[in-house]
C-alpha cells in the first residue's frame, strides 16, 4: 500500500473499484462486498500512478508555498505581489496589477485571515462578473451562490440556482466566463446531451481550450 493515508469507502451498487489522489490522501470506493484483500491487491498494482499522482501534488504545493512566502497571491491566473495595509475596513483592492488587503491591525495578521478576506472578496466580484455574463448571454438563473465546494466548480438545481466555487476568481477570467456560460446553459438543458453543448458551443465557442486549460490547471487552482 502507498505510504500516505488510504481512505476506503464501501457504496452498494458500485461494480468496479476506483482510486482518486486527493490533496496527498488516496480514495478508495470499492463495491460494498468486496473483500479488503482484493482492495489492497489493486491498489498495490496502481502504485506507480498513486506515486506519481502525489508527487505532482507535492510539486504543486511547494510552488504555491514559495509564492505565498514571496508574497504573492493567485488571482485571475496570475500570481500577483500584494501588500497588507491597514484600514478601518477589511476586504481586497485589485484593479489588474496592484493588490492590497485592507486588514484592521497588519501586524497580527496571519494566513487564515487573509484568505478569509479574499474569499469574501471573491464571492462579491464573482457574483458581479457573472449576472454581467447571464445578462450578455440572455439567460437568468432564480438566484447565484457562491461556495467552497471541494471538487466541483459549479452547479445548477432544478430550481434554477446556481452554486460556483470562490476558487474560480484565481482562475484566468476566460475561464471563469466558460464555467459561467456552462453552468447558465443547464437552465436551458439538465443533463451533458448534444443539444447542451451545441449550446455551450454557440455562447463559447473556444470551449475545448477551457476545458483543456481546467484539466491542466484545476488541481493548483484547488490548493488554498
Amino acid at each position: 500500500m502507498p505510504d500516505v493515508p488510504v481512505h476506503i469507502t464501501r457504496r452498494r451498487g458500485q461494480k468496479n473499484i476506483r482510486i482518486r489522489v486527493k490533496n496527498g490522501n488516496v480514495l478508495v470506493s470499492a463495491p460494498y462486498f468486496c473483500r479488503s484483500s482484493e482492495i489492497e491487491k489493486f491498489v498495490n498494482s496502481q502504485n506507480t500512478w498513486i506515486n506519481k499522482q502525489i508527487s505532482k501534488h507535492r510539486a504543486l504545493q511547494e510552488h504555491a508555498d514559495k509564492a505565498l512566502n514571496e508574497g504573492k497571491w493567485l488571482i485571475d491566473g496570475k500570481w500577483i505581489l500584494y501588500q497588507i495595509v491597514q484600514s478601518r475596513l477589511e476586504t481586497v483592492r485589485y484593479d489588474g496589477s496592484d493588490l492590497l488587503f485592507l486588514v484592521k491591525n497588519p501586524h497580527s495578521v496571519d494566513k487564515t485571515q487573509v484568505l478569509s478576506i479574499f474569499q469574501n472578496w471573491a464571492k462579491i466580484i464573482l457574483k458581479e462578473r457573472f449576472w454581467e455574463t447571464a445578462r450578455q448571454i440572455g439567460l437568468m438563473p432564480v438566484k447565484v451562490s457562491i461556495r467552497s465546494q471541494q471538487s466541483k466548480w459549479g452547479s445548477c438545481s432544478a430550481r434554477k440556482t446556481i452554486s460556483l466555487n470562490w476558487r474560480l476568481v484565481k482562475c484566468p477570467p476566460e475561464i471563469q466566463r466558460y464555467i459561467f456560460i456552462h453552468e447558465l446553459c443547464h437552465l436551458e438543458q439538465m443533463n451533458h446531451s448534444p443539444a447542451f453543448w451545441q449550446l455551450v458551443d454557440h455562447h463559447y465557442p473556444n470551449r475545448k481550450a477551457a476545458e483543456k486549460w481546467l484539466r491542466d490547471n484545476s488541481r493548483a487552482m484547488f490548493l488554498d
